[in-house]
Formats: C-alpha cells, sequence, structure tokens
C-alpha cells in the first residue's frame, strides 16, 4: 500500500493525527531530503529513501514499485499532499493494482496565513512563481487574473538562488493592474520550523525582500488591513473596513445612517459639519466613547476633490454613496470626479459611484400650483444670480433662508446691508465669513431648524420681511412651513427652484444595496 501524506509544516503538532499514525505503521519513508529529514527524529527507526529536488518522477516510480511488492510505503509532501504536491503524479503514474491512499496537510498558505493573523478569511488564489514546471508567461496572466479579480494573491517559491528577481517581477506586474504601493503584505519564513520569522510590509517594500523557496508570501487585497500587528482580511462579520462612503446631509443622508446603524452596516459617513454630525443623531461624546471599532464612522469636515481622493485612497471603499443636498452642485461634482478617478486607480470595472435622487419634483408641484393663486406671490428662479436680479428692483427686508453659503451672492444686492437678513446656523465661523462680507452683526440670525410655521411666522413679523428667499427643497427641507408663514404674513416668496438630476438612484434602491451587502456570506 502506497500512503501519500501531507505532513504540514513538519513539526509532529502540526500533523494530523491520521498523518502521524499512516507514518508510525509505514515499513518505509520515502521523500524530497529536506522533507524526510524533517520526520526522521520522530521515526529514528524507519526506513528511509530519499531523492534531491528535480528527481520526483524517481522518487515516486520507486515507492510505487515497492508498494507493488507488498510494502507499506509512506511518501511524504511538505503541507498538503495535493497543494503541490505529489498526490497528482503519484495518481498519473499507478497503475489499478497499487492500493493508494491520499492523507492532506495544512498547506503552507493556511499555516503561514496562522502565524500573520488572518488573511485568508475571504477568497484568495494560490500562484507559485516556480517556472519549472510552469511557463513564466502562464505564472503572468495568473498574476494578472489574480489582481482583477481582487483575491487576496499567496506566493509559492516565490524566490531561489537560481531566480533571485521572480518576487520582484512579481511584485511589479501587480502595480501594473493597479493595485497599490502601499497595499499591505506578509511573509512568513521556516513555517513551523527552527528560524520561523514573519513580517508585515507594503507591497513597495515586499519587490526587495529576500525571499527563498522557504518564504511564503500574502499580498492582501482592497479589504485587507493591519489590526494589532495582525494582518486581516475582514469577511463582513464585523468591523474590519467601511464598506461603503457616504456624503450625508440630507433627510436621505439620515435615513441611511438609521439603516447602517441598526443592521450594523459597516461605513463611512462624511458630513461638513459639527452640526450635520448632530443631526446624524451622534454626539461627539458617545461616538468617542464607543471607540473606532464602530461599524458606522463619522467623518467631519469639508473636502476638496483631492481631500475626497485621498480618503477613498485609503478606505477603499466598494462604494461610494452621494445623498447630498441637490443643490450642492459643486460637491456632487466633486464627489463624482474623485470616485471615478478612485475606481480607475484601482482598475476596478465595475461602477463605485451612486447619486441618491431626491424626489423634489413630485413634492413641489402642488405647492407651486397653491401658490400661484396667492396673486402673484411667489417667483421662481433657477439661479441665485437670477434671485438677486429680481430682488434688486424690489424694496423691502428680505429673509434669506439659503444658508450661508449664498451669502456672498447676496452681496451683489445695492443696499443688502440694509435688507437682508441672513437665516444661517449658529456656527461662529459662518458667523464670522457673514461680518466680512459687510453684514450687520443684528442682520445674522443664528437659529436652528427645523423650523414650523410658527416659528417662520415669529421671524417675518419681527424683521418686517417682505421677500424671503428660500430653496424648493421640499418637506425634507421645511419648504411647506415657509411658504405658509409666507401667505400668512403677506410676504412674497422667492423661490430657487431644484436642479434638474435625471441620473442617479432612489434611496430604496440604496437601501436594498446595503442590505444586500450586509447579509454576508453565512458560510462560516
Amino acid at each position: 500500500m502506497l500512503t501519500i501524506i501531507g505532513i504540514g509544516p513538519g513539526k509532529r503538532e502540526g500533523m494530523t493525527i491520521e498523518a502521524y499514525r499512516a507514518l508510525e505503521n509505514s515499513d518505509c519513508i520515502v521523500g524530497y531530503t529536506v522533507y524526510v529529514e524533517l520526520v526522521r527524529n520522530f521515526f529514528p527507526d524507519k526506513q528511509y529513501y530519499t531523492t534531491p529536488m528535480t528527481q520526483e518522477t524517481e522518487r515516486c516510480r520507486w515507492a510505487i514499485s515497492q508498494a507493488e511488492a507488498g510494502r507499506k510505503i509512506a511518501l511524504v509532501c511538505s503541507g498538503d499532499s495535493g497543494v503541490y504536491g505529489l498526490a497528482g503524479l503519484v495518481c498519473e503514474l499507478a497503475g489499478e493494482g497499487v492500493e493508494l491512499e491520499i492523507l492532506p496537510g495544512v498547506t503552507a498558505a493556511c499555516s503561514g496565513a496562522a502565524v500573520l493573523g488572518a488573511p485568508l478569511t475571504h477568497d484568495f488564489a494560490i500562484v507559485s512563481l516556480s517556472d519549472r514546471l510552469t511557463p513564466w508567461g502562464v505564472i503572468e496572466r495568473r498574476l494578472r487574473a489574480a489582481a482583477l479579480g481582487d483575491f487576496v494573491i499567496c506566493l509559492y517559491n516565490p524566490a531561489s538562488k537560481g531566480r533571485p528577481d521572480y518576487l520582484r517581477r512579481a511584485c511589479d506586474i501587480l502595480l501594473e493592474e493597479g493595485i497599490e504601493e502601499d497595499r499591505v503584505c506578509g511573509v512568513v519564513h521556516n513555517i513551523g520550523r527552527e528560524g520561523q520569522d514573519s513580517r508585515i510590509l507594503p507591497l513597495a517594500d515586499l519587490r526587495d525582500y529576500p525571499a527563498d523557496m522557504f518564504t511564503t508570501v500574502y499580498i492582501g487585497n482592497a479589504m485587507t488591513r493591519e489590526y494589532g500587528g495582525r494582518l486581516v482580511t475582514p469577511r463582513g462579520y464585523s468591523g474590519g473596513r467601511p464598506l461603503s462612503i457616504i456624503f450625508a446631509g440630507t433627510s436621505e443622508g439620515r435615513k441611511l445612517y438609521e439603516l447602517c446603524t441598526e443592521h450594523e452596516i459597516p461605513a463611512i459617513f462624511c458630513v461638513a459639519t459639527e452640526y450635520g454630525k448632530e443631526l446624524l443623531g451622534q454626539s461627539e461624546e458617545v461616538f468617542a466613547s464607543q471607540g473606532a471599532s464602530r461599524q458606522v464612522q463619522i467623518h467631519t469636515g469639508r473636502m476638496d476633490r483631492e481631500e475626497m481622493a485621498d480618503l477613498f485612497r485609503k478606505e477603499r471603499p466598494v462604494r461610494i454613496i452621494d445623498a447630498t443636498h441637490p443643490y450642492a452642485v459643486e460637491v456632487t461634482g466633486n464627489i463624482r470626479d474623485a470616485a471615478e478617478a478612485y475606481r480607475r486607480e484601482r482598475g476596478l470595472v465595475q461602477n463605485v459611484y451612486y447619486r441618491v435622487l431626491r424626489r423634489l419634483t413630485e413634492e413641489a408641484q402642488p405647492e407651486r400650483a397653491s401658490a400661484q393663486e396667492e396673486q402673484g406671490k411667489i417667483t421662481y428662479h433657477d439661479t441665485m444670480a437670477q434671485a438677486v436680479s429680481y430682488l434688486q428692483s424690489t424694496k423691502g427686508n428680505i429673509l434669506a433662508a439659503t444658508g450661508s453659503k449664498q451669502a456672498a451672492e447676496l452681496c451683489q444686492l445695492k443696499d443688502f446691508a440694509d435688507r437682508v437678513y441672513l437665516r444661517i446656523l449658529p456656527n461662529a465661523e459662518m458667523r464670522e465669513q457673514c461680518l466680512k462680507l459687510g453684514f450687520a452683526p443684528d442682520h445674522i440670525l443664528c437659529m436652528r431648524g427645523p423650523f414650523s410655521r410658527e416659528s417662520n411666522e415669529r421671524t417675518l413679523r419681527a424683521y418686517h420681511i417682505r421677500y424671503l428667499l428660500t430653496k424648493q427643497s421640499g418637506r425634507a427641507g421645511g419648504y411647506p412651513a415657509k411658504a405658509e408663514a409666507a401667505k400668512i404674513c403677506g410676504a412674497e416668496l422667492v423661490v430657487l427652484t431644484p436642479p434638474q438630476e435625471t441620473e442617479g438612484v432612489s434611496l430604496t434602491q440604496v437601501c436594498e444595496m446595503l442590505l444586500e451587502s450586509s447579509k454576508g456570506d453565512q458560510n462560516g
């Protein structure tokens, strides 16, 4: 009988009980010289037959012939008997009259991964860089395919005396395929043997690592991270990496935040201000006390296009969701451009950017129809410049409920300092900017919504407002309450109509997308 045995890393504790018993019951142990020496100390009284590297066929033929003669032969393979082992060759060479038994062992990919942490928790590919039996052109195609598929890549036989630069060549191929230089990688040398050592390093440094035939290399995928000195590829059960980056700032953003929090869907929500953070229901104290391991995190602060791109490169999201306000045209453009640049850099085929469409048009129609009946007490304008031009021909106080961003454009009014009252968030920085523009302190109303019809009415009466400048933001933006207050107070509505967006996805579709991703792989 011939038993092909995977001995794992080579130490007694690394073998299966079945493998150890098969070695114990054999008449002769056969194998590559180095691997046989790993078990000789356990069974010093056994007969051994060894051959050097490149004589695998002769070794297998000898083992088969001895088994045919009725002896119990154990043919040992490092790691697993079938993963780059000799089980396949024996099956090809042995006749039907030879009784074969194939026993698995822990392959280097698994034993080395355990040394580093858990880099193989998700899909992975194993590629041998030895071109002794496989042409380099085939190896290169497999490396490129693994990179395109965003697999964790485990490399066997990364270098030898005759192939000193093969690991460098492999790294260059992966870099050409769009894997970034700071992609986290790991190496383990002499797994489970004397002199074992390991290291976590970026792909750029891996190129120059002095690997040999006893080194196993790991290149992480887009999700792989280093946690507490361990290399980990999150699978989706818990913390790890945010699956989505979501730009909030609207009621849709709040709903997505609630969804991700309730279902523990990994995400980073980006808001421009601390007030935006509070609107998501997340105070600084609670966030800090729960630590960085939260599934849902909040990034506060305005970002330009490059800062957004830097965030994407750092976090490597699988999707970028834009739930900002329809009026935030510049912000949406920056998000879209940064997301597209990120997609190209990563070499991703699939789309990563999703724009959430608001149903403003449907909401606005009845509001516009009813207002038009109020004897011309409403005008509509596509841009702030048009609204300012119209107000230039009027007299009377103006309440600008459009936020601080449009304050500079209101300065085009000749008498803005006397006529315009700004309603902005109670933010010291915003107020300071408005003061620098020339608005009087008592014309800057620092107030926080939501605003009811009654509160709008009190403001209009207190400042003798004749014109209420507002965005047509639908119920989510408090438009009906402002329209009703203006009607009661006899003020004219000057309305900025929203940009007409047609390309994007609905809030329902985004919620379904996020819920689907939260299901994860249930084969734990």
